[in-house]
């Protein structure tokens, strides 16, 4: 995406800001290729959680992520299955 691209994309819907616009920059979008997120301890270190591949959409979920976090790490479960989250599912997608 160029500046013209993002300059024209304001005056289309930001008519007022189009002007002001100054600069810009893409985000990465990180996706797991399952396209779930990835809740899951790391495979080789009991003491790591893993909670990845949101791609901007993960504030919508960040209250019930948190309580997931949280319960991992200090009760080592969640009272939520979880299992389409895993590391595993993640990268049996990967594989096919």
């Amino acid at each position: 995406m160029t500046k013209k691209d993002l300059v024209t994309f304001a005056e289309n819907f930001l008519p007022h800001a189009a002007p002001a616009f100054r600069n810009g920059k893409a985000c990465m979008i990180t996706k797991a290729p399952n396209k779930n997120f990835i809740l899951d301890k790391h495979p080789e270190h009991d003491n790591i959680f893993i909670a990845a591949g949101f791609s901007g959409h993960g504030f919508k979920y960040s209250s019930a992520i948190g309580e997931i976090i949280s319960q991992q790490i200090t009760e080592k479960k969640s009272e939520l299955d979880i299992s389409a989250f895993s590391i595993t599912n993640c990268l049996s997608a990967a594989n096919h």
